[in-house]
């Protein structure tokens, strides 16, 4: 009985990744969500080879502003350049302070015009 069970638990883990292979470069499955990352798929960039001792920050504002003039002034005080990513409606409620990380010169990219699941916690409610 042992081996009538590993061999079934190994027939069955070797279906799975043939399976996997098999469905991540299949054509009929390209509207499908893949765990995996297909060819075409784009992923966020994590790290780039370099010589150079270089780091990449990135802030997310979606909610308040009070800690943004802080952290302005510490990235001033060490000459940090950055990118804030923006949520629409931040950046509605908080214009002023959105001009403010423009003019110091840090770039600004879209976070989103609504977060992903919104309609569905509206509608949770």
């Amino acid at each position: 009985m042992n081996i009538d069970k590993k061999f079934f638990t190994t027939l069955i883990c070797l279906l799975t990744i043939v399976a996997i292979i098999l469905a991540s470069n299949a054509a009929i499955f390209k509207r499908a969500i893949c765990v995996f990352a297909g060819r075409d798929r784009l992923v966020p960039i994590y790290r780039v080879q370099s010589d150079e001792k270089k780091i990449a920050i990135s802030f997310d504002a979606a909610w308040g502003s009070d800690k943004t003039p802080k952290l302005l002034e510490i990235l001033r005080k060490y000459n940090v350049k950055t990118t804030f990513f923006l949520v629409k409606m931040w950046m509605d409620k908080y214009p002023d302070m959105t001009k403010l990380i423009a003019k110091e010169g840090h770039e600004i990219g879209n976070h989103s015009a609504t977060p992903r699941g919104w309609v569905v916690f509206q509608n949770s409610r």
